[in-house]
């Protein structure tokens, strides 16, 4: 991978990790009873996961990548 997608891949993961993240919390508030339930319909297993599951994944992915990102950011940044 180059070097110069980095920021970019990252910022996309934070986006549309917070996204979901937002989705989930929108559940919570409006249906709370499904938030037990799967995702999505189909039976593979990375898109069977819970809805809380995949909030909670999904929020530290956001983290994970904001962080990263940031770094990246501010080690472009610094004189060499």
């Amino acid at each position: 991978m180059h070097m110069k997608y980095f920021a970019a891949i990252c910022q996309t993961i934070f986006f549309f990790s917070l996204l979901v993240w937002l989705y989930v919390v929108v559940v919570q508030i409006t249906h709370p009873s499904w938030l037990s339930g799967p995702m999505t319909h189909y039976d593979i297993p990375p898109f069977h996961m819970k809805v809380d599951d995949t909030g909670i994944l999904s929020f530290a992915i956001a983290a994970l990548s904001f962080l990263l990102w940031r770094s990246d950011s501010e080690r472009n940044a610094s004189p060499r």
